[in-house]
């Protein structure tokens, strides 16, 4: 971005009046006197107009305007990681807007690596794939400061793809990155903690923790403090301690309360259902999944955001443990809006597996009118035919024979099809 002095400064640089300017700019003598005065918007169309006119590129930011650049991108950032989503969205533009404007490429990194990360937290996935791929196209521009926080942004696709061992990888890179840079590691032991706790190796997972807490507190990042304790409640409940879980998730709602930070709490509540889940406590987890959900719905991005998203599945799955399956075929609808192409076929897969078993009507009904449908719409006609050959298998292994035999039948057509290149079902 060019700043009315810089405006000035160019122009007289280059030994023209304001009059023999505006007449290069085709603008009037007042528009550009203005201008130089801070009384009208210098506009990206007057800026580029102004670059054309003198034949230059685009005019460097100086040392106070870089400084102020990044002290806003800090606080775009911290802004972004507090999930404060609508305010980060509506700044995001404008922001974006000076930023190509300054032609710095390495601020227009730094914002591409925050906006994947508000990308990330509001499942918007595609859009964010897009970003990724011109972070990747930087890599070689990268200091080592910026590899280390695009390091954090794969360890989310990582955690997107369920591929924990390859965010631990990443995690454990990104820690020796930081001892490298001189850095406090502390922050970068998060990742570490939160990939070994899926991985279910509790007592390393405690180890990270305990060493983010420490760093978090050091610094005086208290805003971040439930983020790391969400960790330490999901090891704790997984390792059958409930009760000092459920007191660490009451304690991280009091500090959100307190920090007035709405966005986390429906994520603790999904923490706390996905606890209850996998420690057989189902009505206990359907309680907790409700709540969250309906904490969700309330936020402005909350419907849709990846742990939105994490959370309906959730509930999908403990409806269908519950033998609620109207409810569960709801939320699987609900999944289905929103889903990426492997998430569609993951939500499917998932949901029927559990309905025939408990009811085979609505199975079928479910399968037919919805699951093959949305596959072939998609695009996944081989997933389709999969699908249908696995359901033929699952109701062969449970003496259903004609069942079995009409899912043969299906998958047979739509292989057909394929061939004959007609995939009207």
């Amino acid at each position: 971005m060019i700043t009315p002095e810089q405006f000035k400064t160019i122009r007289l640089s280059h030994k023209l009046s304001q009059s023999q300017l505006a007449a290069l700019m085709n603008y009037n003598n007042a528009h550009i006197s203005h201008m130089e005065n801070g009384t009208r918007a210098i506009t990206e169309q007057a800026y580029q107009e102004f670059k054309r006119a003198l034949n230059i590129e685009d005019v460097p930011l100086t040392l106070e305007e870089k400084k102020a650049f990044s002290e806003e991108l800090g606080e775009w950032s911290r802004i972004i990681h507090l999930r404060n989503y609508e305010t980060a969205e509506m700044l995001a533009p404008d922001l974006k807007r000076r930023i190509d404007l300054s032609g710095d490429e390495r601020f227009q990194r730094l914002y591409a690596v925050n906006y994947s990360y508000l990308l990330f937290y509001m499942g918007r996935l595609e859009e964010r794939a897009v970003v990724i791929d011109f972070l990747h196209s930087k890599e070689a521009e990268m200091t080592d400061r910026e590899q280390s926080n695009f390091i954090s942004v794969l360890i989310g696709d990582a955690y997107i793809e369920g591929n924990y061992k390859k965010a631990l990888k990443l995690a454990m890179k990104q820690v020796e990155s930081e001892k490298n840079l001189g850095h406090e590691i502390g922050h970068a032991c998060f990742n570490v903690a939160t990939a070994l706790a899926e991985m279910g190796y509790n007592n390393l997972a405690l180890h990270y923790t305990d060493i983010t807490e420490a760093a978090y507190i050091k610094d005086s990042m208290f805003n971040y403090l439930p983020l790391i304790q969400r960790v330490r409640a999901v090891v704790l409940g997984r390792a059958g301690k409930i009760d000092e879980a459920q007191k660490i998730i009451e304690n991280c709602n009091k500090q959100i309360k307190l920090q007035k930070n709405d966005e986390m709490l429906p994520a603790l509540h999904f923490t706390l259902g996905r606890m209850f889940y996998e420690e057989k406590m189902y009505d206990q987890s359907y309680a907790s999944a409700i709540l969250a959900k309906n904490l969700f719905d309330r936020l402005e991005n909350g419907v849709g955001n990846a742990s939105s998203q994490n959370n309906m599945c959730l509930l999908v799955d403990v409806c269908m443990r519950l033998n609620k399956i109207d409810e569960a075929m709801a939320y699987a609808e609900t999944c289905l809006s929103y889903c990426t192409k492997d998430d569609i076929w993951s939500v499917l897969i998932h949901t029927s597996k559990h309905s025939i078993t408990l009811d085979q009507d609505a199975s079928v009904e479910y399968i037919e009118k919805t699951a093959i449908p949305i596959l072939i719409e998609v695009g996944l006609h081989n997933k389709a035919i999969e699908y249908l050959d696995m359901l033929s298998d699952l109701f062969e292994d449970t003496g259903k024979r004609k069942a079995a035999l009409e899912f043969s039948k299906k998958s047979i057509k739509i292989y057909r099809q394929m061939m004959e290149g007609d995939l009207s079902l």
